[in-house]
């Protein structure tokens, strides 16, 4: 791995890290070809535990904040477990400006959870605020973003953020092109 290089990782990260395969198994099924959808949660899976591996991993405090809002307790706790071993940062203040106008150059709307969903349907790019200080702080860093989300993928890439998307059509190239050990 090239010197200098952290990762940024959002909650997705954390949660495949730690769940199980009957979680994975469970949440598949939520999808129309859950075959297929098993298939790259578990590729998700394997590239974040080895960005994990890396010990060049920095969590912002707004994806502990969402994690302790996880309803499955156990799930939270095992998430909460893996965060004491990583370093934590406050992303309450870094650069959340300018990052907003940065979003509003390119027509990103910052909404609530609620609206993001609705936006997401109707093929609007929007994220959340605590997606925002995601980026926020990864630009700030010159770090690479890793994240489960097409939305914050595709905005971080339009920004100028290295990104590693976990769902991107060959995920194991892009990892091992970033020098991460799959």
């Amino acid at each position: 791995m090239n010197k200098g290089f952290c990762f940024i990782i959002d909650t997705n990260v954390l949660r495949y890290c730690v769940e199980t395969r009957e979680e994975a198994i469970k949440a598949a099924f939520q999808y129309p070809n859950p075959k297929l959808a098993l298939q790259r949660r578990l590729t998700a899976q394997k590239i974040s535990r080895a960005v994990i591996a890396t010990k060049k991993v920095i969590v912002p405090r707004t994806v502990k904040e969402e994690i302790t809002r996880t309803k499955e307790r156990d799930l939270r706790e095992r998430m909460l477990k893996l965060i004491q071993q990583l370093k934590e940062i406050d992303d309450s203040k870094e650069g959340i400006e300018e990052i907003k106008k940065e979003l509003q150059k390119i027509s990103v709307l910052i909404v609530d959870r609620n609206t993001e969903w609705q936006l997401k349907r109707m093929r609007r790019l929007a994220i959340t605020e605590e997606d925002a200080r995601l980026l926020a702080i990864a630009k700030k860093l010159n770090a690479i973003l890793v994240t489960g989300d097409r939305q914050v993928a595709e905005v971080a890439k339009k920004l100028g953020i290295r990104v590693l998307y976990l769902f991107d059509k060959d995920p194991i190239t892009e990892a091992r092109r970033l020098g991460i050990r799959v």
